[in-house]
């Protein structure tokens, strides 16, 4: 395995919580940090702040609300285009279970939205980046859960 400042890690909601403290951590030992948000004001002030903490210039930021299905294909699309390697992917967006637990909301496809978010997106990201992560071999996917999935 190389060592991690010669890796590109990409972090799917890194702009808030878990992700934002493994983007955090994962820049301070210099690694090419990904990340991935849903707002672009934040995901550059993110950067910014990470940048600026770390002074790792390796911080990139690439926007797409995992709702919608159609803006998951793009990102894989623009990393592709963008990226010459993807070495780990860190899919970690998610969203909990909103103002009243038992409401049911929908994607703009028409899916739950918990379950677009939470597992469909993942799933297709993963599914749309694997030619690279392979081309990258030996890389890596981690996927993160919470209890609130339940």
């Amino acid at each position: 395995m190389q060592l991690i400042e010669n890796q590109k890690v990409m972090i799917t909601g890194a702009t808030d919580g878990l992700g934002k403290k493994v983007a955090l951590d994962l820049a301070a030992r210099k690694a090419g940090v990904i990340i991935h948000g849903r707002n672009p004001r934040k995901g550059e002030s993110v950067v910014k702040e990470i940048r600026e903490a770390t002074g790792n210039p390796k911080i990139t930021y690439y926007n797409a609300d995992f709702s919608v299905l159609d803006e998951i294909g793009m990102l894989a699309g623009k990393l592709r285009a963008d990226q010459g390697r993807l070495d780990v992917l860190i899919n970690s967006a998610g969203i909990g279970p909103g103002p009243d637990g038992s409401a049911w909301e929908e994607s703009k496809e028409g899916y739950e939205l918990r379950f677009a978010v939470n597992y469909l997106a993942a799933f297709l990201l993963t599914h749309r980046l694997l030619s690279m992560l392979r081309d990258s071999a030996p890389s890596r996917i981690v996927n993160v859960a919470s209890a609130g999935q339940q």
